[in-house]
């Protein structure tokens, strides 16, 4: 960080902040170019004033301000999500945690054959099952937690809405199922215990990936601005 005192540092976070750009990572990346930039200019004219240096280095970054930070930053963190959910949710298939999985599918295969509801209105209701087992279990103080920090953090906010997706899957499996299940009892059997089974995986691939998004988040950016 650029030599400037705490106090020429708040101003130039009140101007970013003027600008509506409130997310932590956009403010620490702005933060610091501009402060950098202005450290400069006020090192070659002592009496320019904090102001003046600001607005003309906010200048020069053309037409769309800031707005081009914001745009990196966000397109980097989607991939940064994307990546981590992919290798979360890989995770289940390749480390010891391919017992989970291994368990799962067991456990389907073996409620399959009690037949309790009809397998397609399972399909469909139990991704929203699971994702209101999910809030439960995930604690209410801890979603509560993370929502809030996903105003403020990119990252968060992306990680946040994968839990989104849960409950969409519901209707696309029963439609699948209902298409495939005329192949047989056997493959029924098989699509069935597999759909439950990646819908659970996705569920915890899901809770991980969350948790990942906030201790990176933490890591790089919470613990100075606590």
């Amino acid at each position: 960080m650029p030599q400037l005192n705490k106090d020429q540092i708040i101003e130039i976070k009140k101007f970013i902040h003027s600008r509506g750009f409130n997310t932590i990572e956009v403010e620490m990346e702005i933060l610091d170019h501009v402060a950098s930039a202005v450290s400069a200019k006020l090192e070659k004219d002592p009496e320019k004033t904090l102001e003046k240096a600001i607005k003309e280095v906010h200048a020069s970054f053309g037409v769309l301000g800031f707005s081009t930070i914001e745009d990196e930053k966000q397109r980097l963190i989607s991939r940064l999500v994307r990546q981590a959910f992919k290798e979360k949710f890989m995770s289940y298939f390749k480390t010891n945690k391919a017992l989970i999985t291994l368990l799962c599918m067991a456990f389907f295969w073996l409620t399959i054959q009690v037949q309790i509801f009809p397998l397609e209105e399972t399909l469909r209701f139990y991704p929203m099952a699971l994702f209101i087992i999910f809030v439960l279990t995930f604690g209410f103080s801890t979603l509560k937690k993370f929502n809030k920090l996903s105003k403020r953090s990119i990252m968060m906010s992306t990680a946040m809405a994968t839990i989104i997706i849960l409950p969409n899957f519901g209707n696309i499996f029963g439609i699948i199922f209902k298409d495939l299940s005329e192949m047989g009892w056997g493959y029924s059997s098989l699509l069935y215990t597999a759909i439950m089974s990646i819908s659970t995986i996705v569920l915890l691939a899901i809770n991980d990936t969350i948790h990942w998004a906030y201790r990176w988040t933490f890591e790089r950016y919470l613990k100075y601005d606590i």
